[in-house]
C-alpha cells in the first residue's frame, strides 16, 4: 500500500488565524476540507500527517491521522493544495523520487525512505531542496492567504455540487415550498423544508443534507451547500456562493461564505464574501462590509502589515470561537482571531487579536475564561472539549501574547 503524507510547511501562517486550532489540510473549500481531496485523490493509500509538534496530539485525536515518524517510499503532499489532480498525474507518470514545485514552495515530493526525525514545517522546504529531487513544475497550486480559500470557493463549490446526486427529495418539502429548477436540488433524509421557502436553484445546485432545517420564508439560491443538522432560521436569504458546515444556525443575509461549522448567526444582518470558523457567535445585527467605498482592492492585515488582497469584494475572517457583540460592524478585510471577543460602538480595528477583548488594545479575553467557554458552548451541541483541545488552545494563547500586546491593528506572529 502506498503511503501518502500530508504535510505542512512555513506557508501554515499564511492561513491564520484558522490555522491555530486547524492543521492546513482541515479548511474548507467548496463542500470539503482539503485532507478530503487528498484522500479521494489517492483512495488506495495509507494517509498520514506531517504537522506542527504542538498540533499533532490533535490531529490524532480529532482526524484519526497518525503522524509519520519514517518509513520506505511515501508521497508527500502539501496541506495546501488547492486540487491534487496534478500531483496524482506525476505519481503516476513518475515512479522514482521528484519534487513537484509551486514558485519557493514544495507542493509534493516523494523520497525512497523516510528519515525517523523529519523536520518541523518550518523547515520543510529548505530540507526539500538539500535532498537535490529531480524537480518538476507543473499547473499546482497551493492556497497563500485565508482569502485565496474565498476566492476559489464559488467555482470549487460548483463544481463539488455538480458531481453530487441531484433531483433526489428523501426529507420532508412542506406544502407551498417553491422549487426553481427542482432537478439541480438534494434533500436528504431527515431534513425539512418548511412553507414558504423559496429554493432558487437555476444558477447553481442547492443539496441540504441530513438534518438541516430550512425555516418558513426562507430564500436559498445556489450554488449553496448546508450540510448535516444545520437549522437556517425563517425569513432568511442563503446564497449564491455559501457553504455552510454541520451543525450551524444561521440567519439574516448571509452570500459568498464559508462556515468550517457549528457556528451561530442566527439573527439579522449581512454576511458575505467571509471565511467563518468553528465555534463562533455573532450577536444580532452583526454585519460586515464587503466593498470598498472607492471600489479599490481591499487590504488585510497579514504578518504584521496590511496587505494589498488583489480583490475588489472582501469580507471578514472570523476565527474559531470567537464572538461579535449585537450591531457589531466589521470594515472590509476584517481579521478577527481566535477566541477574540468583539464589542465596540464604532467599527473595531480591522485586525482584532486572538483573545482579544472589545476594540481597546493591550486588553485580552484571560485564558481561564476562554477554556470554560469553549467547554460550555461544544457541550451544548454534545461534543466534548477535550484535554488535548485544551492544551492546544493553552498553546495559542501563549503564542499570541505578542499579537496583543503589539497596539492598535495587532500584529500576528
Amino acid at each position: 500500500m502506498t503511503t501518502v503524507c500530508v504535510f505542512e510547511d512555513d506557508g501554515w501562517r499564511g492561513l491564520l488565524p484558522f490555522t491555530w486550532l486547524h492543521p492546513c489540510w482541515d479548511l474548507v473549500t467548496g463542500t470539503h476540507t482539503i485532507l478530503s481531496r487528498v484522500k479521494e485523490a489517492f483512495p488506495d493509500s495509507q494517509i498520514q500527517a506531517l504537522c506542527r509538534p504542538w498540533m499533532q496530539t490533535v490531529v490524532q485525536e480529532r482526524g484519526g491521522l497518525p503522524i509519520l515518524t519514517g518509513g520506505g517510499q511515501t508521497l508527500f503532499v502539501n496541506g495546501r493544495i488547492v486540487d491534487a489532480c496534478p500531483v496524482v498525474r506525476l505519481a503516476r507518470e513518475i515512479p522514482g523520487p521528484f519534487a513537484l514545485w509551486c514558485g519557493d514552495a514544495v507542493a509534493a515530493f516523494r523520497i525512497d525512505d523516510v528519515p525517523p526525525r523529519l523536520p518541523f514545517p518550518d523547515h520543510v522546504t529548505d530540507w526539500v531542496r538539500g535532498l537535490d529531487l529531480p524537480g518538476m513544475s507543473s499547473d499546482a497550486r497551493l492556497f497563500r492567504r485565508w482569502w485565496d480559500l474565498l476566492s476559489h470557493s464559488g467555482d470549487i463549490l460548483a463544481e463539488d455540487l455538480r458531481q453530487r446526486p441531484l433531483g433526489i427529495y428523501e426529507g420532508t418539502i412542506m406544502p407551498g415550498v417553491h422549487l426553481l429548477d427542482p432537478a439541480r436540488v438534494y434533500v436528504g433524509p431527515a431534513a425539512v423544508v418548511d412553507p414558504g421557502v423559496v429554493i432558487d436553484s437555476r444558477q447553481g445546485a442547492v443539496v441540504i443534507e441530513r438534518g438541516a432545517r430550512i425555516g418558513t420564508g426562507s430564500l436559498i439560491s445556489g450554488p449553496a451547500f448546508l450540510a448535516r443538522d444545520t437549522l437556517v432560521k425563517p425569513l432568511s436569504q442563503i446564497g449564491p456562493d455559501v457553504s455552510i458546515g454541520p451543525s450551524c444556525r444561521v440567519g439574516g443575509e448571509v452570500a459568498r461564505t464559508v462556515f468550517l461549522g457549528y457556528g451561530n448567526k442566527q439573527h439579522h444582518g449581512f454576511l458575505g464574501h467571509a471565511y467563518v470558523g468553528n465555534w463562533t457567535n455573532l450577536g444580532a445585527g452583526t454585519t460586515n462590509s464587503n466593498l470598498k467605498n472607492t471600489y479599490g482592492h481591499v487590504k488585510v492585515w497579514a504578518d504584521g502589515r496590511m496587505e494589498d488582497s488583489g480583490l475588489t469584494f472582501l469580507g471578514c475572517a472570523i476565527g474559531d470561537h470567537a464572538k461579535t457583540a449585537i450591531n457589531t460592524t466589521l470594515n472590509t478585510g476584517t481579521v478577527i482571531g481566535t477566541s477574540a471577543n468583539v464589542f465596540s460602538r464604532g467599527f473595531p480595528p480591522k485586525f482584532v487579536p486572538s483573545f482579544g477583548w472589545g476594540p481597546a488594545p493591550n486588553q485580552e479575553f484571560d485564558l481561564r475564561s476562554a477554556l470554560l467557554t469553549a467547554a460550555r458552548v461544544m457541550e451544548r451541541r454534545g461534543i466534548e472539549f477535550t484535554p488535548a483541545e485544551a492544551a492546544l488552545m493553552t498553546e495559542v494563547w501563549d503564542r499570541t501574547i505578542p499579537e496583543r500586546h503589539a497596539g492598535e491593528g495587532g500584529g500576528a506572529e
